[in-house]
């Protein structure tokens, strides 16, 4: 318990987990959504027998969505303070990459680049839905336990 109190006191401090940390954070659960729904959908097998060509494709698509977090500035507020308008820019910024990644599905894939890749609509969609829910447990499990550390560290004073 006195190792998580000082985890937590370390995180909650000011100088811990600058904006870009957020930003990749957030950037690698776009990405491994990404892997895991292509992976639920397809056979294990199937995804790693293209597992390069894949990890460039949703590399890509998580730059479009990394274009949403720019726009929305998901990363900017202290997640410690997370509000329900954090949480309506999370879905703004990932609906936007969504959007870049199935406008630009079928010219990625149409190329000679990535021969083997089919990735349907629903990988896209799922794989957005699944990144904002873990976006927002994220989110919001770090401003709960933030809460009760202070709920805490006041009743001990």
């Amino acid at each position: 318990m006195k190792n998580f109190r000082k985890l937590t006191d370390w995180y909650f401090s000011k100088k811990s987990l600058p904006y870009w940390c957020i930003f990749w954070i957030d950037c690698a659960v776009i990405y491994l959504s990404y892997l895991f729904i292509y992976q639920q959908i397809n056979s294990g097998a199937q995804a790693l027998g293209i597992f390069g060509q894949l990890s460039a494709v949703f590399a890509i698509f998580t730059m479009f969505h990394a274009i949403g977090f720019r726009m929305f500035h998901t990363y900017d507020g202290i997640l410690r303070y997370s509000s329900f308008v954090d949480l309506q820019k999370v879905f703004y910024a990932v609906t936007v990459g969504a959007v870049l990644s199935v406008l630009t599905k079928n010219l990625l894939l149409n190329t000679q680049l990535f021969p083997g890749v089919e990735i349907q609509y629903r990988n896209i969609i799922l794989g957005s839905l699944i990144s904002i829910l873990i976006l927002w447990a994220i989110r919001v499990i770090t401003k709960t336990v933030f809460d009760n550390r202070e709920m805490d560290s006041n009743l001990t004073t």
